[in-house]
């Protein structure tokens, strides 16, 4: 872990030292979760703060299948796992599950979907969830960095 830890803070690091205009993290099993995974504790302890650290704009992952944004910290984050599989219910936070870890949750689906990510040439950055249908799943997130 320490050896992808030190990848991880010099590759950041590179990129904003190079004015790099976006920076988004893939991961499968992401750190924060509702579904069945409920996010991975390893991932929260060591490699979000790395990435509150050098500013990642967004943090997508999979693992669960299912939808859920939020922001934690600074990083802000997307669990999409809806692709085609069968879909996970939420496990925690909902009446009569237990409480989750802090995850800044601002929703959670149990959908299909994809989502579509666009780089503008000033910098801002937009996020639009969609159905398979094209249709929104919420309405579209977008932000500076």
């Amino acid at each position: 872990v320490l050896d992808q830890e030190a990848w991880l803070e010099r590759d950041l690091a590179a990129a904003r030292k190079a004015k790099t205009r976006a920076i988004f993290v893939f991961t499968h099993d992401g750190p924060y979760s509702r579904g069945l995974h409920r996010g991975n504790a390893l991932a929260r302890a060591r490699y979000v703060p790395i990435l509150v650290k050098w500013k990642v704009d967004m943090l997508f992952s999979g693992h669960d299948h299912m939808y859920q944004r939020g922001e934690v910290g600074g990083l802000r984050y997307m669990v999409s796992g809806g692709g085609g599989a069968p879909l996970y219910a939420q496990t925690c936070g909902v009446s009569g599950k237990k409480a989750c870890v802090e995850d800044g949750s601002v929703v959670v689906l149990k959908e299909h979907h994809y989502a579509t990510v666009v780089v503008e040439k000033g910098g801002a950055i937009e996020v639009c969830p969609r159905k398979p249908d094209g249709t929104r799943l919420e309405k579209c997130v977008r932000w500076k960095p």
